[in-house]
């Protein structure tokens, strides 16, 4: 089973999340998504997944994660976490040549951004 892992990362003092918009070298090119990634590897930490995939994809590694939901499919199993990022952090975040950029979005307003990725789509079902 293969364990999916994403980062619903919060600004500090709102209800804005951060989401990122796929560059078109990579997979599911354009999409916006959560920060995160996948493996096939056993007894993988999803925890420590996240750690790797958000260093990698944003050159920030989150203070704490939070488990906010756990989804098992019938090939995968999908851990989304939580943490924060003040506005100075936010202002050294490096996107790696996986995005193109990416914003700000207020958590309620999630359901209307266009052309998600379904790390998103599958944690508004749930």
């Amino acid at each position: 089973m293969r364990t999916r892992a994403w980062l619903i990362l919060r600004l500090k003092g709102t209800n804005k999340v951060l989401v990122l918009k796929r560059s078109k070298c990579s997979r599911n090119k354009k999409q916006w998504d959560f920060i995160g990634g996948s493996t096939n590897r056993k007894r993988v930490n999803p925890r420590n997944l996240i750690r790797k995939e958000s260093s990698e994809e944003i050159g920030f590694t989150p203070p704490y994660l939070v488990t906010k939901l756990v989804v098992v499919a019938k090939f995968s199993i999908y851990h989304y976490f939580i943490s924060s990022i003040s506005n100075k952090e936010l202002e050294n975040i490096q996107l790696s040549h996986e995005h193109t950029h990416y914003k700000l979005i207020n958590i309620n307003k999630l359901r209307l951004l266009k052309n998600t990725h379904h790390s998103i789509r599958i944690f508004l079902k749930n």
